[in-house]
């Protein structure tokens, strides 16, 4: 499956935006405050507010998806006709790798003096 150029270039691609998200929150852990917005979908107030060990969430669980769908890619490859599922999965990890990176970033930026 690694030969062919897509499937090698979208995990690699993965794999540097969980690393890059990962990187993010250990140079920036010590001026991170004890406090900080990261549930955004709850209304405003102290509701949205989650400790700097939350933020470990995002990497965690973007690590957790990259795993699970390149396990469900390699399964889905072996077949002939379940190809284009493998891509579809793989392209999703960089997606949400991506995301997760950018929203750890923001976050980071926000809160840092």
């Amino acid at each position: 499956m690694f030969r062919q150029r897509f499937f090698l270039n979208t995990f690699l691609a993965s794999l540097i935006f969980w690393q890059l998200g990962l990187w993010t929150l250990f140079l920036n852990w010590k001026i991170l405050p004890p406090q900080v917005p990261l549930y955004y979908f709850r209304s405003w107030g102290e509701s949205r507010l989650g400790t700097r060990e939350d933020l470990l969430l995002l990497p965690l669980s973007a690590g957790l998806v990259l795993l699970f769908n390149l396990w469900a890619a390699l399964y889905f490859y072996q077949r002939e006709k379940e190809k284009l599922l493998a891509q579809l999965l793989l392209l999703n990890s960089v997606v949400v790798n991506f995301l997760a990176f950018i929203y750890l970033y923001r976050i980071v930026n926000l809160v840092s003096p």
